[in-house]
């Protein structure tokens, strides 16, 4: 019942529904890619990931920092917050929900919202590992494709 739900929201954004599995990849017309998931467990709740860039050990203290910095700024933003894969080492940003809480006008904000905030913020990250001597790379430039499964609950 809630993959269908998502499914029916997946539609109205495009050509879009969940795979098997419960993901589906969609990206911005800024080659910003969100993921939109929803596991079998709990079932009740529709996960959003999209990439920032991923992270080395280079400066990854200072980095951290920055990024907890600047995760204050997103607490009007109802729940987004950064988080890291270290399977793929990569740093995204993510989004939970409660499926009930949510209408398809409500989906397509949330949309709309994490790719506007993901090109904000990667911008941001990135114009800080270039001033740190870093070696960041935006994920959008290294082809990284979501693994299935990519939210661990």
């Amino acid at each position: 019942m809630s993959r269908d739900l998502v499914n029916q929201w997946l539609a109205a954004v495009g050509e879009f529904h969940l795979d098997d599995s419960g993901t589906c990849v969609l990206e911005s017309e800024q080659g910003i890619s969100v993921l939109v998931e929803v596991p079998q467990e709990p079932g009740d709740k529709v996960f959003f990931l999209t990439p920032i860039t991923t992270v080395d050990d280079s400066h990854s203290g200072e980095l951290f920092r920055f990024v907890l910095e600047l995760n204050l700024s997103l607490l009007h933003s109802g729940g987004l917050s950064f988080v890291l894969d270290s399977y793929s080492e990569t740093l995204m940003l993510g989004l939970a929900k409660e499926i009930g809480a949510l209408d398809e006008t409500a989906f397509v904000n949330i949309l709309t919202n994490i790719t506007a905030l993901a090109q904000e913020f990667a911008a941001q990250i990135l114009a800080f590992i270039m001033e740190n001597d870093g070696e960041g790379k935006p994920v959008a430039e290294r082809d990284a494709d979501f693994p299935s499964g990519v939210v661990r609950v």
